[in-house]
């Protein structure tokens, strides 16, 4: 599961006719694909990489998406008491117990942190920096790993963190 920052406006187009908002949603969501027509896009080539690396075999799209906030204030990270009440809601975590990835790997950084210690309140940092952390959770047997957005490793020339990650995923959840 890739987990990004916030929606920073993603979704508003379609959103004018509010009475049927869910439908609306989901013909969006199905329609964009996990990014498939964004190719220039680093957040998607990462997701896919990642997936590519970890799941030679699978579609270069077989992963979840979702954000560590659900919503945006003005294609801005919301203001905090909104930020508080949203996540709030455990929406992020429900996500994951219901569709139990192997990885969830976070695409925030460091600035997103304590979003991420507030949304999981047992987590533990195994590893931190700012490039990459690793986190356990007593109750989740999952991996979780905290990097950068991709648009920043590319700029910063990071981008190997993302094979990382993958080499760490593979290693710890088939031995090799």
């Amino acid at each position: 599961m890739i987990v990004g920052q916030q929606t920073f406006g993603w979704g508003d187009r379609g959103l004018c006719d509010k009475s049927d908002a869910l439908n609306i949603l989901i013909q969006l969501y199905a329609g964009f694909n996990l990014g498939e027509h964004y190719t220039a896009s680093p957040f998607w080539q990462a997701s896919v990489s990642l997936n590519r690396f970890v799941n030679p075999n699978s579609n270069a799209r077989a992963f979840l998406w979702s954000n560590l906030i659900k919503v945006d204030q003005s294609k801005n990270r919301p203001a905090q008491d909104i930020e508080d009440r949203v996540c709030a809601l455990g929406l992020l975590q429900r996500e994951i117990a219901i569709t139990s990835p192997n990885a969830v790997v976070f695409f925030t950084g460091p600035n997103y942190d304590s979003r991420i210690e507030k949304s999981f309140p047992e987590l533990r940092w195994e590893t931190k920096s700012h490039l990459l952390a690793r986190m356990i959770h007593p109750k989740v047997p999952i991996l979780f790993f905290r990097t950068y957005h991709p648009n920043y490793l590319r700029r910063s020339g990071h981008w190997n963190i993302i094979l990382k990650i993958g080499q760490e995923i593979i290693v710890r959840t088939h031995g090799n």
